[in-house]
């Protein structure tokens, strides 16, 4: 009777292993974050980190979309001395005249998010939105050299 006890301990534990290993195996791994995507089309050599991807490909409109993988593309200095597009300002006369960011960069961008929202799609609303952080970028900026200045004069 023991013999058959023990008999049937082995048989249970045996299937609890195969059933556990055929759980573990229909599991996905997580993907390494730091693996690198290309965005755009094959070959544009343009990479972004699978966290950065993954946290673009989130976004609900293509405008957020698009500045998140900016964001994630260009370096906060460039960011601050650019524009989407080079040329002058068309609201402020005044304003200097800012270089555009890589073109490879920002083609590859728009063909992401154009995969991504190919109904919604507006180029004119995208650049817009591109241009308005970079603005927004730059005020912030502004704003804390100005704080830094009168702490130093004090």
């Amino acid at each position: 009777m023991m013999k058959d006890l023990f008999s049937e301990v082995r048989t249970i534990k045996e299937s609890q292993a195969q059933i556990l290993q055929r759980q573990l195996g229909n599991q996905n791994p997580q993907p390494d974050l730091n693996e690198q995507v290309e965005i755009g089309h094959p070959g544009s050599n343009v990479f972004v980190r699978r966290s950065q991807w993954d946290t673009a490909n989130s976004r609900d409109t293509f405008q957020s979309m698009g500045v998140s993988l900016v964001k994630a593309l260009f370096q906060e200095y460039v960011l601050l001395r650019s524009n989407f597009k080079r040329g002058a300002s068309k609201i402020d006369n005044n304003a200097p005249q800012r270089p555009s960011s890589d073109k490879n960069i920002l083609a590859a961008i728009k063909e992401a998010v154009k995969q991504k929202f190919p109904a919604e799609f507006k180029p004119t609303l995208f650049g817009m939105a591109v241009n308005n952080m970079m603005t927004d970028m730059r005020k912030k900026a502004q704003i804390a050299a100005n704080i830094q200045d009168q702490e130093g004069a004090n």
